[in-house]
């Protein structure tokens, strides 16, 4: 009679916890996106979890809905956790794209390559031949600061295939600086904007900072040599 009872016990705790399961495990019917992303990011997401809620609440592997996410590339760190009775949460936290790396993507501000679904247009573009994304961000993140104060940004870094550096500037102006001491160039190039370029720079094709005493003006019409004797060597 004993064991009888003590079957009968066993078996109603299965029942129970099955309907428990059942109960618990509903079909998920709201998704909730935390963090700071565009609604590109967001359907991005959402499409990376396709496929992922057959099983219910209880049922859906958080780490392999997590994972999913991770594969986009763009998200840094990703949280999934359940929302009862039928929702996830899910929290993302995104790296953020520094530079457009080429046509083959966006940088980030570790030096990785990433594909952004929604990227600002107006990041600054690094082409380059020879250098690595960290090299190119050192090299870029050293011209910018001989830059500031200035109103001017740089809107196109590229290195040809012989390591040769130029800059074009928001107005359109390209500054050829060579391969080496490209920061003195650029300091360079700065002096000659402040003292006759400020107000006349959209009337420049481009600016030759390759020489060892000034630098070499291109404009639209013709071509004009600035040299100066300065403190700073120019």
């Amino acid at each position: 009679m004993i064991r009888a009872v003590s079957v009968l016990f066993a078996l109603l705790i299965v029942v129970a916890g099955a309907l428990l399961w059942v109960e618990l495990n509903r079909e998920i019917r709201s998704v909730r996106v935390v963090g700071e992303l565009s609604v590109a990011e967001q359907q991005e997401i959402r499409g990376a979890m396709h496929g992922s809620f057959g099983q219910g609440l209880l049922g859906i592997d958080l780490a392999s809905v997590q994972a999913a996410i991770r594969g986009l590339s763009w998200p840094r760190k990703v949280t999934v956790r359940r929302l009862w009775p039928a929702g996830l949460e899910i929290q993302v936290e995104k790296d953020l794209a520094v530079a457009a790396w080429g046509d083959e993507g966006f940088l980030t501000s570790d030096g990785r390559v990433m594909q952004f679904p929604d990227a600002p247009r107006w990041l600054p573009r690094f082409v380059c031949a020879r250098s690595q994304p960290r090299q190119a961000m050192e090299v870029f993140e050293l011209l910018n600061k001989t830059l500031e104060s200035t109103g001017i940004e740089i809107s196109t870094l590229r290195e040809s295939e012989l390591g040769e550096w130029e800059v074009e500037l928001d107005p359109g102006v390209r500054v050829v600086l060579g391969r080496h001491d490209l920061v003195e160039r650029m300091r360079r190039f700065r002096l000659v904007y402040e003292r006759v370029l400020h107000d006349r720079l959209e009337r420049v094709r481009y600016v030759d900072a390759r020489y060892a005493n000034g630098v070499a003006v291109r404009w639209e019409e013709a071509l004009v040599a600035y040299e100066e004797n300065t403190r700073y060597g120019i």
